[in-house]
């Protein structure tokens, strides 16, 4: 919508950024992206922007939340059970570290941890299996 404002304004842009929805079901896209426009046609941008009330957030990355790790970490702890088993399941075991680390509330840190943990069954068991059907005389 930005985008094709400007351009109706004669301002050429451009927008960067995930297009992508399983980066936004996976957490790992806050949703954010990036409208480029030519250096002098800036504040014109700015003004015609700031019209249609959307919010010009500044240059600095968004910080991840506790909930994108936490999404992350359950996505990846199902997936786990059908692709690549063991390397989800540690990838999943990361991201909750990242929650726990930023999750302020303990109730909740503890109950979603041990959902999570659960969850890592299901993949071990598959990994555990995947390994013990490699024959063992090469």
């Amino acid at each position: 919508m930005a985008s094709q404002s400007l351009n109706d304004h004669g301002i050429r842009s451009e927008v960067v950024g995930s297009k992508d929805y399983t980066s936004h079901v996976t957490g790992s896209d806050a949703g954010s992206f990036d409208l480029l426009v030519e250096q002098e046609k800036i504040p014109e941008a700015e003004e015609i922007i700031r019209s249609h009330q959307i919010n010009i957030v500044p240059d600095e990355p968004l910080a991840p939340s506790a909930q994108s790790y936490l999404k992350k970490a359950v996505i990846f702890a199902i997936v786990a059970v059908a692709m690549v088993p063991l390397l989800t399941n540690y990838i999943s075991l990361k991201n909750l570290f990242h929650y726990w680390t930023l999750e302020k509330n303990p109730t909740k840190k503890i109950f979603m941890s041990f959902v999570v943990l659960v969850l890592q069954v299901p993949g071990c068991i598959s990994g555990y299996l995947i390994i013990k059907s490699i024959p063992h005389s090469f």
